[in-house]
């Protein structure tokens, strides 16, 4: 019992103060477990470093709950949170309001989380539009949408956008760009999906691999990139959403053009 003590009293600033965001997170959520990447992009806006580390910690001392696979969460024990002297620095400060943000973005479908969504307002996403009826479920068509909707993991096992939520991304930004969007627009598309990638055009690499976008023309070093045909028709009829409001997507038109 003295031992659990002393541990309670030597916890860190931080600590508490991600145990006071795990209570925030879950009454937005309206539930007690909070999904694990919600609680990780908290964590990575408030410190650098490897997420999980305060996480288990806390787990360790009774604070926290963790539930492992495919819905990943953390949840709250009945553990009071100490008072007293904390060891540590202040925590970097949020954004008044950034936990109900964040939870909206996660309602509104996305999965993809970045420090942007503590301090972007959401804004509703647009389905993708149907332009015919419903493709015959085909073998070839089961196939297609396999890979458009199938989970993805990076090595570290953590949850990755899909590549249907990349190709809608990537459809919005070619509706406002009045065509295919250029090499330097793509990378910034693929390095807001996969923002832990050292080199994110990796992942354009593969999504031509799958066939899922081409290259339509080059000019000298500019190369212009669309989604291919056959998944643009698919798409609507699929459960794929995009991460990118029509501002944010404009930003990243708008940086091209500086460029």
């Amino acid at each position: 019992m003295m031992q659990t003590e002393r541990a309670k009293w030597r916890m860190t600033v931080m600590e508490r103060t991600l145990l006071q965001d795990l209570e925030a997170l879950a009454l937005c959520f309206g539930k007690k477990w909070v999904p694990q990447r919600i609680v990780h992009v908290v964590i990575e806006a408030r410190k650098s470093g490897r997420p999980q580390g305060p996480m288990i910690n806390l787990k360790r001392r009774g604070y926290v709950n963790i539930r492992l696979g495919e819905n990943a969460a953390y949840s709250r024990t009945t553990e009071t949170i100490p008072g007293g002297t904390l060891n540590g620095e202040d925590a970097n400060r949020l954004p008044a309001g950034s936990h109900s943000r964040v939870v909206m973005h996660w309602k509104q479908g996305v999965r993809t989380l970045t420090r942007d969504h503590l301090t972007n307002e959401v804004v509703p996403l647009a389905d993708p539009v149907a332009t015919g009826p419903p493709p015959e479920e085909t073998d070839l068509v089961q196939s297609l949408r396999h890979i458009l909707e199938q989970n993805r993991q990076n090595r570290r096992g953590e949850q990755e956008s899909t590549w249907g939520s990349i190709v809608v991304d990537h459809l919005l930004l070619e509706r406002l760009n009045g065509g295919p969007i250029s090499s330097s627009v793509s990378k910034r598309l693929y390095d807001h999906h996969r923002p832990n990638l050292v080199n994110g055009l990796s992942v354009r690499g593969t999504m031509v691999a799958n066939g899922l976008v081409e290259l339509v023309s080059s000019s000298g070093r500019t190369k212009h990139w669309r989604v291919k045909n056959t998944f643009r028709a698919l798409v609507p009829f699929t459960s794929c959403r995009g991460t990118l409001s029509e501002d944010r997507a404009k930003s990243i038109l708008k940086q091209r053009k500086r460029s």
